[in-house]
């Protein structure tokens, strides 16, 4: 049973770990509920880095994220939370369909709505109509679909007159790059109109790289890179430095820190693209928050009571937390300063065990000085068996046979407070009392989301203290004995 819910959680937890966030306790956050908390825009850019390396396609293939790609291309419609029109909606889900070399009935029909004879607009929130013919052409082209030649001839058209206008540098970035890139496409261009546009190309090139960095600069030499690939011509080498305003470590061996690395994927696609960074480096960054189906939309602080039950986790299924000396000895000065709890200590205790790969028995048997430390304070406390509030639990009663009185299998829940069965109640109960594995089997089915487990029985929403507390029902015995204190 163990081995079959590990299975399940592992790429849940791993989603969760954020270890570039400065200044936190811990390195793992938590979520609302695991379902419907998708992200198009993270699972779109990130599909696009990740595919970029060997083995990447096949691992976004077996999450089943086709699917939900083809989901947001067939509906059209905007994302909770990522706050992107329907059309830009729409060019991410073909764009990453075909990184995933996804059969795609693309057609000019695909993205008809929005054209008007020459080009593709959309409204903004203020109701101005903007040019979306760009972000369209780079969607059809990466579906190696041809655009319309009245859409090309129009950008090559406007492009030449932008450039006679003497467009400011504002201009040059916002309007006039990605023009260029679409006037691009198409028939190659010969003889002096080639030479023209070779021109335009040097002088808006020279212009981007002189104002900084940024995701806007970033995106217009990416668009430069692809219309120099068009033309024909060499495409300039961007300086590291264009990184510097980023917050983008780059190591002297031109990989990414992983723990100074603020990531944002798009502009991390455009890093890559451009030569910047590896592929495979900024790969660790993309499979952060990526779960069976798509990337997470939203992911908490990282707590080190998230830490903590993430520990759990991993020293009853394996695998290595990754965690370094020095992020556990800033954590401990921490604790100390600002937590100032047993609690704290005890759970501290727990991760930097968990990190070195020791067993749950181990860890008991290591931290029992604290655990004892913490039974003593809670007593002293005279909370009640089980108190719950912003997600902290804990006992202050330290004879384990108190929980006797209380297990009444799968309808076990919070004590005298309980509205129906409760995962965190059943697994600590379950634990003290050593229920056998048929008992633990039926509770697990009563928390089920169907694919996940919740905390309240009939709920549908899952998150990672319903998974630790899950595989700690999948335990056999008392195998998480006295640590139970600290969860």
């Amino acid at each position: 049973m163990l081995e079959k819910t590990c299975k399940t959680v592992s790429p849940y937890v791993g989603a969760l770990s954020d270890p570039s966030r400065v200044g936190a306790v811990g390195t793992f956050g938590d979520v609302p509920g695991f379902e419907g908390n998708f992200s198009l825009y993270e699972s779109a850019w990130n599909t696009l880095i990740v595919s970029a390396t060997s083995s990447g396609r096949e691992q976004l293939n077996s999450l089943g994220l086709t699917s939900q790609f083809e989901l947001n291309l067939n509906e059209s419609r905007a994302v909770e939370g990522d706050q992107l029109s329907r059309l830009t909606n729409r060019a991410l889900s073909v764009r990453a369909l075909a990184a995933l070399d996804s059969k795609l009935p693309i057609s000019d029909s695909t993205f008809f709505e929005w054209f008007e004879s020459d080009r593709y607009t959309e409204l903004d929130s203020a109701g101005e109509s903007i040019d979306m013919t760009p972000v369209v052409a780079e969607a059809y082209a990466e579906a190696e679909h041809e655009l319309p030649k009245a859409v090309i001839e129009s950008a090559r058209a406007r492009t030449l007159h932008l450039d006679e206008s003497d467009p400011s540098d504002e201009v040059i970035l916002r309007d006039g790059i990605p023009l260029l890139y679409v006037a691009s496409l198409g028939d190659r261009l010969s003889g002096a109109a080639n030479h023209k546009f070779a021109e335009i190309y040097e002088q808006w090139n020279t212009t981007a790289l002189s104002l900084g960095s940024g995701i806007v600069g970033l995106r217009s030499l990416y668009y430069l890179h692809l219309s120099a690939e068009l033309l024909g011509l060499t495409s300039a080498a961007v300086p590291q430095t264009f990184l510097s305003g980023l917050a983008i470590d780059v190591s002297a061996s031109g990989n990414l820190s992983k723990t100074g690395t603020s990531y944002e994927p798009q502009a991390h696609f455009y890093a890559i693209k451009l030569g910047l960074i590896p592929a495979e480096s900024a790969h660790y960054f993309a499979q952060r928050q990526l779960i069976p189906g798509g990337w997470l939309d939203v992911v908490s602080q990282p707590t080190l009571a998230s830490t903590f039950h993430a520990a759990i986790i991993f020293a009853a299924c394996g695998g290595e937390m990754g965690l370094s000396d020095a992020q556990t000895e800033a954590w401990t000065e921490q604790v100390k300063s600002t937590h100032g709890t047993t609690k704290g200590a005890a759970q501290l205790c727990v991760v930097e065990a968990a990190n070195a790969a020791r067993s749950l028995q181990e860890i008991e048997s290591i931290c029992n000085g604290m655990l004892e430390d913490l039974a003593v304070e809670m007593r002293a406390e005279t909370q009640s068996i089980l108190a719950v509030a912003a997600g902290e639990y804990s006992r202050t009663d330290t004879d384990l046979s108190v929980f006797e009185d209380y297990s009444t299998g799968s309808d076990f829940g919070f004590l005298q407070e309980s509205d129906g069965p409760d995962i965190v109640a059943t697994a600590i109960a379950h634990t003290f009392t050593g229920a056998n594995q048929d008992e633990r089997a039926e509770s697990l089915q009563t928390f089920s989301t169907g694919s996940l487990w919740a905390i309240n029985a009939g709920d549908e929403h899952s998150n990672l203290l319903a998974m630790m507390f899950a595989t700690v029902l999948s335990l056999e015995g008392k195998q998480t004995g006295r640590l139970a204190i600290a969860f």
